[in-house]
């Protein structure tokens, strides 16, 4: 992945889980994360035709839509452009990120997206359940609010034992539960949450790597090493996508944008499971 190389920005990609019910075998997935639109740009047209012309069951955005407050207009044209080329069969859903203004928050609920702001919702016709973790402009989630999210989703989990499922394992009956956040740095809270997927971004992938794909910066306290691709941490995958735009620099070195289209599908995960997080998939 050269930094001169012709991007390629839809990047299909498999995903396995071990109890996947037959109904979500197949599921596509388009993950868009990280735009900071500024200006008009052919790559996020192209972002746009590109995934109006692919069978999407369903588009997860993870936020950073926008870098500077005078970019909330062209922000608001391009994403509502999306939502008007891409119709995937079960809708799209968000959250918002640490560059994301109230304006343009406020703004942006007007659009056909489902915004979670610290909200499930129960999907109508698929086994999948999809939280959205929110925060305030500028602000990560607060640390000690995800702490009493993660201990009533325990005795929930416990609390919904049957007899299909008399150990509790999970993915027994209930479906996939699946997590929005901008930060991946919050999966091990995902995984206390009983989530079997994540979808994350705000590191760019690093945005400028060294040759040997090593991330000097991400923006979070995750080393180089986790900068982008899948995740594991105990029995919770994190997928991390690289993301579409850039912040301080409009440059990207041996590190390409990056649209994740995900198919599920009933299988192995990847990895081993470990206290640890670690990157049984890298991109």
């Amino acid at each position: 992945m050269g930094a001169m190389s012709s991007p390629r920005l839809i990047d299909p990609i498999d995903v396995t889980l071990p109890h996947l019910p037959p109904e979500l075998d197949g599921v596509r997935i388009a993950h868009l994360t990280d735009m900071h639109i500024t200006r008009l740009r052919s790559r996020y047209t192209a972002v746009a035709s590109r995934l109006a012309c692919m069978r999407l069951d369903l588009v997860f955005l993870t936020g950073d839509y926008m870098t500077y407050r005078y970019d909330h207009a062209i922000s608001v044209d391009l994403l509502g452009r999306l939502c008007r080329e891409v119709r995937p069969r079960h809708g799209i859903y968000g959250v918002f990120g640490n560059h994301d203004t109230t304006p343009l928050r406020q703004v942006l609920r007007e659009l056909p997206v489902h915004w979670l702001d610290n909200q499930a919702v129960q999907l109508d016709g698929l086994p999948m359940e999809i939280f959205g973790m929110g925060a305030g402009h500028g602000l990560n989630p607060d640390a000690m609010a995800l702490a009493c999210m993660a201990t009533n989703r325990q005795a929930e989990q416990e609390a919904q034992v049957d007899v299909d499922n008399p150990k509790g394992k999970r993915g027994g009956g209930g479906g996939v539960r699946v997590m929005l956040c901008h930060w991946p740095t919050y999966l091990p809270v995902a995984s206390d949450m009983g989530m079997d997927l994540m979808f994350s971004g705000h590191t760019h992938g690093g945005q400028i790597r060294l040759p040997n794909g090593y991330a000097p910066r991400t923006s979070t306290d995750l080393p180089g090493k986790l900068a982008s691709g899948v995740l594991r941490h105990r029995e919770t995958l994190c997928l991390v996508s690289r993301g579409v735009g850039e912040t301080a620099l409009p440059v990207r070195l041996w590190c390409n944008p990056h649209v994740p289209v995900y198919t599920l599908h009933r299988g192995p995960m990847r990895g081993t499971p470990t206290d640890s997080v670690t990157n049984v998939q890298p991109w």
